[in-house]
């Protein structure tokens, strides 16, 4: 019974980190959009693109890995 309390503690842990990272993906889709509006910034480079959402993936993965209670 006294594990009751850190799992409980674990689940909202593991909420808040979905709602922060989802919160942040947001932020930042919407800033890369704010900055592909301007021209000079622009590039045809699809690469980076891909790279950024690799690394959102990595972040998901190691976010779902870590499992520490608090």
């Amino acid at each position: 019974m006294q594990q009751a309390g850190f799992h409980h503690a674990n689940l909202v842990v593991n909420q808040i980190k979905d709602e922060i990272t989802s919160h942040l993906q947001t932020r930042d889709s919407k800033f890369l959009a704010m900055l592909q509006t301007i021209p000079s910034l622009v590039s045809t480079d699809s690469s980076s693109s891909e790279k950024e959402h690799s690394y959102y993936q990595r972040q998901q993965a190691n976010a779902a890995s870590d499992q520490t209670q608090v």
